[in-house]
């Protein structure tokens, strides 16, 4: 039976006892540890189950804008491992290097175990390559769907808490900035001259980030292939201050919708930019909202969107828009 999304699917109950050991708490979150996660990370998630934090293993450690640590998700039943996967040891369970997600290191509970520097290299190289698919319909499938849902919850819900507090302070964005700067009537005209395959959102009141977020491209292949993916549009600023756009695509993880609003989260795929800051604007009936909240966190991998005021909103009838704008990042070809 799966077990991924009911209570105590990743409890230490599920561990051997005896089987791990407890390192001192004073040691410093470095590659090579296991660690547990905090329990107010626990809670109820989409579709009206709870999840519960996973063992992890740390693969990286890194420290702007927050300190943070880069993870493989840890699985104790050897049984259901599968491509992309690294065996720790019979006690340990599996390192899933197909399953990687950032945390803040506030969220760390308490270092479990040291792993061998072999098994360390084994899974960082594992996290760096592509992982073929496991057989749809397959129980490895089902696993594997519920394991990258739990680390997705597990990495939204601590990065974006930690990130709050850090935006309390932060300093204005440089690129944001410029680009606010620029007057809408120039910058549309620009676009239409420059990149004709775009289509720019009708209106001659709206701001910068507005008319370039709700931009869509016309030469792009459908993103309704796959339900849960969209196409985002991202804004740099070479070194000459020149200002470029492109399509990024854009992974929609979870969606939820509560008396508190709309909350989307999502990851960019394949994205190869320096993002700054992440705009986003709930489209429905050709009526444009824009959001309440967002943040990006660090390497631009995961993003947070709320829209508090659609709390009647028949969210499966509208579409959401984001704009990325950072720094240059993406060679031109």
């Amino acid at each position: 039976m799966l077990r991924g999304t009911e209570k105590g699917a990743h409890d230490e109950s599920f561990i051997p006892k005896g089987r791990m050991h407890t390192q001192p708490q004073n040691i410093e979150p470095a590659p090579g540890q296991i660690w547990s996660l905090k329990p107010h990370l626990a809670g109820w998630g989409p579709g009206a189950a709870y999840f519960n934090p996973p063992l992890v293993l740390i693969l990286s450690v890194f420290f702007e804008p927050i300190q943070a640590v880069r993870v493989a998700q840890v699985f104790h039943e050897s049984e259901l491992a599968g491509p992309g996967d690294v065996q720790l040891s019979s006690r340990q369970g599996l390192a899933q290097a197909w399953n990687v997600y950032t945390l803040a290191v506030d969220d760390l509970d308490s270092c479990r175990e040291i792993i061998p520097n072999d098994r360390l290299k084994a899974a960082v190289a594992q996290a760096g390559h592509p992982h073929p698919d496991p057989e749809p319909y397959s129980v490895l499938q089902a696993f594997r769907e519920l394991e990258l849902k739990t680390g997705h919850i597990m990495a939204t819900r601590s990065l974006f808490s930690a990130l709050a507090l850090g935006n309390e302070t932060e300093k204005p964005r440089a690129q944001a900035d410029l680009l606010a700067s620029l007057d809408p009537n120039s910058l549309r005209t620009h676009i239409q001259n420059t990149h004709p395959e775009i289509k720019l959102p009708s209106g001659q009141d709206l701001s910068p980030h507005a008319l370039l977020g709700l931009a869509q491209w016309t030469n792009l292949p459908l993103a309704a292939a796959d339900e849960e993916e969209i196409t985002a549009n991202y804004v740099w600023f070479d070194p000459d201050n020149e200002m470029h756009i492109a399509p990024a695509q854009a992974v929609i993880t979870i969606m939820d919708i509560s008396e508190q609003g709309l909350f989307i989260a999502g990851r960019l795929k394949d994205f190869e930019g320096q993002p700054e800051v992440l705009h986003a604007w709930w489209v429905q009936d050709l009526s444009p909202h824009a959001a309440d909240a967002t943040s990006i966190v660090p390497e631009g991998t995961y993003f947070q969107v709320t829209f508090s005021r659609l709390i009647s909103a028949d969210h499966t009838q509208g579409k959401l828009k984001i704009l990325i704008v950072g720094r240059w990042g993406i060679e031109q070809e």
